[in-house]
């Protein structure tokens, strides 16, 4: 079996799910670990096996034998190192958002085109188990026609962990907080297991006094065929972690409650049957790093196309504009023609 050489840029927080997943999947050797903070590039390639660490991720770019980089940076570093990544012909996996704004973005996937490289956003939501059982019911039009739905995410942010990642608490650098944080994840979910968001009304506050962005968030948003709903953002939720995250689909032949953290669906169906499915726990992080890297091995279109995250990032600036003008927002996508 071929395996690709990975450079991985960026060795903060989310880097460990990352270099996690390369250790175990065949197809890949982890070459080259790269951060600015030469204490933790050093680290991340000796706890995970890198052949290699370094400061400069121009030198990662420049290494003939670096088959595919990923991006595990701050969310306004993107846009500069996948551009210049295309440009050095590099295969690209990008932690999400794609960018912090819709232009950065759209340059993005240009260059990667131009390039002839794969460019993948990670949105590891679309891995989950129940994001794949959710999407086979949709399809099968086993709950009918979708007339509404219900998202909730609720976590404690704590003061220790912005600390960990204070890039977090600037508005510059992060492009907006739980919306695009989190809300990102929920808005490109919907639209890839339903149908896109064609519209949105939002209401943002901030309560931590050790954040400049939103900690909170409620939406609610109108699709392309009609169904309505709301999804709930807060980062200030002092509950237990297995309360945190729920999706409610409601159809005219039934519905169904998604528990993502736990892994459980319930499926309520006309009559009174219900079906509760325990999914499997896996590493969405390994699900998607596997799945990009089988796409260049096997000369396939990437399973999250830039171009469908970036129209979720549209649907993050419709949220933002909303908020902003303090009324009902369409969303101006960039590849779906509403």
């Amino acid at each position: 079996m071929k395996k690709l050489n990975i450079g991985v840029i960026g060795a903060g927080a989310i880097s460990s799910a990352h270099l996690a997943a390369y250790r175990e999947l065949p197809e890949a050797n982890l070459y080259v670990v790269c951060d600015v903070i030469e204490k933790k590039a050093r680290r991340a390639a000796e706890n995970f096996g890198a052949e290699r660490w370094c400061t400069d991720y121009v030198e990662v770019l420049e290494d003939s034998k670096v088959d595919v980089v990923d991006i595990c940076l701050p969310h306004y570093l993107h846009a500069k190192v996948v551009i210049d990544a295309a440009r050095y012909g590099k295969d690209i996996i990008c932690e999400k958002p794609i960018a912090i704004t819709v232009e950065e973005g759209l340059e993005m996937v240009k260059n990667a085109r131009k390039n002839g490289v794969k460019f993948m956003v990670a949105h590891n939501q679309r891995f989950l188990p129940t994001s794949q059982e959710l999407k086979k019911l949709i399809e099968e039009e086993i709950l009918g026609d979708i007339y509404a739905i219900y998202v909730r995410y609720l976590r404690d942010l704590t003061r220790k962990r912005v600390e960990m990642s204070p890039w977090m608490a600037d508005p510059k650098k992060a492009g907006g907080g739980i919306v695009i944080g989190v809300g990102i994840h929920m808005v490109d979910l919907l639209k890839w297991v339903l149908e896109p968001i064609v519209e949105v009304s939002a209401v943002l506050t901030r309560f931590l006094d050790y954040l400049d962005v939103e900690d909170n968030a409620v939406i609610d948003f109108r699709m392309t065929g009609g169904a309505v709903g709301s999804i709930t953002l807060s980062w200030t939720a002092r509950i237990p972690e297995e309360s945190r995250g729920e999706i409610l689909v409601l159809g005219d032949k039934g519905s169904v409650v998604v528990d993502q953290f736990n892994n459980i669906m319930k499926v309520f169906l006309k009559g009174g049957k219900l079906e509760v499915k325990k999914l499997p726990h896996i590493s969405t992080y390994k699900a998607e790093i596997k799945a990009f890297l089988d796409c260049i091995i096997n000369d396939e279109p990437e399973p999250v196309p830039a171009e469908e995250a970036l129209d979720s990032l549209c649907i993050i600036q419709a949220i933002y504009n909303s908020a902003r003008v303090g009324k009902r927002v369409k969303v101006q996508y960039i590849y779906f023609n509403v």
